[in-house]
């Protein structure tokens, strides 16, 4: 997919160089991955919210980071809207999206 946000990054990892790994790990991902929907990303992250499209949230644990984003499956964009620390411990929580049938 394309990505969008590399501003947003650098700005982040300038106030949080200890999340540089963690961040630059996920920007990979988002660009090495095909989605071709909200069902096919969520079914390879564990603790995201896709409930509100196009904006999806992810939460990454044990990082406490949350990360907005805006998603189009159908042009293959993500845009990375911020990133925000101590924010994912609502990804832990029971929500409609990650519930266990």
């Amino acid at each position: 997919m394309r990505f969008v946000g590399q501003t947003e990054v650098a700005g982040f990892l300038a106030g949080s160089p200890a999340y540089d790994n963690t961040v630059k790990a996920w920007v990979a991902e988002m660009r090495s991955g095909q989605w071709q929907s909200a069902t096919a990303l969520a079914a390879e992250f564990q603790n995201i919210d896709v409930s509100a499209l196009p904006w999806v949230v992810f939460y990454l644990l044990p990082s406490a980071l949350r990360i907005r984003t805006l998603i189009d499956f159908r042009i293959g964009v993500v845009m990375l809207l911020a990133i925000d620390l101590s924010a994912a411990w609502h990804g832990t929580q029971t929500q409609p999206w990650n519930k266990i049938p």
